[in-house]
């Protein structure tokens, strides 16, 4: 992990990082295994999945066109990936950033979710395992 501030890195630990379901959106906190994160994992087949997003690379916030044009970048290149994904948003409940446009992609490894990450320029991204809480894995991009 690079040298972040102190500030930075609470902020990744206390993001909600949102699902968005049929049913509503599921709420994914670092750390706090939940049974409906299993049951998605489930329902779609895959033992894990990852959380990224391509919306301001090294934490430095962008223009929402920028934003929404790499999401979309990262939709396709998922695609290309052949996984699929939920959509998802990065929430800061204390309102000092703004929502982050976000996907859930479902059966990825941590080494490819790492890679992907990286080639957003991503700090960090979520992993997600079966009968595991979910952490927060840093980059080195």
């Amino acid at each position: 992990m690079r040298d972040l501030s102190e500030e930075l890195k609470e902020a990744y630990l206390n993001t909600e990082y949102l699902i968005a379901l049929d049913s509503g959106e599921l709420n994914i906190r670092i750390g706090r295994y939940k049974l409906d994160m299993e049951a998605v994992l489930t329902a779609y087949q895959v033992s894990v999945a990852a959380f990224l997003t391509a919306c301001n690379p090294r934490s430095q916030r962008q223009p929402e066109p920028r934003n929404r044009a790499a999401s979309e970048r990262l939709v396709a290149r998922v695609s290309e990936l052949g996984l699929s994904a939920l959509q998802g948003r990065g929430h800061d409940p204390t309102g000092k950033w703004p929502d982050e446009q976000s996907l859930l992609v479902l059966g990825i490894n941590q080494e490819e979710a790492h890679e992907l990450a990286c080639e957003y320029e991503q700090n960090a991204f979520v992993m997600l395992k079966k009968g595991a809480a979910p952490e927060l894995v840093w980059t080195k991009f």
